[in-house]
């Protein structure tokens, strides 16, 4: 996978990786996408005792909208998102 026109890349994770396998992501992922802003996004249970320090990582989040910060605030504010209810929609059918 060509990775070297990437400027942002980020781990999702549901449960916490052992970290060594976080670690070996990140050391990949720095080395393949050189100027990459690389973020690690950890959910639930996993976004617990996170005071780990990863070389190569530019930010950790711990949820969507901090993930998203992170993001706006890495492309100078021009991300915008648009929230749709596609629950609504679905139940019309």
């Amino acid at each position: 996978m060509d990775l070297t026109v990437t400027e942002l890349v980020c781990n999702c994770y549901a449960d916490r990786p052992l970290n060594a396998k976080h670690h070996y992501a990140v050391r990949r992922l720095s080395k393949k996408t050189k100027p990459a802003y690389i973020m690690a996004l950890f959910l639930g249970a996993a976004a617990n005792d996170l005071d780990e320090k990863v070389p190569g990582l530019s930010a950790v989040t711990k949820s969507f909208g901090t993930a998203l910060d992170a993001v706006r605030k890495k492309d100078g504010g021009r991300v915008y998102t648009q929230c749709t209810d596609l629950g609504s929609s679905a139940a019309r059918g």
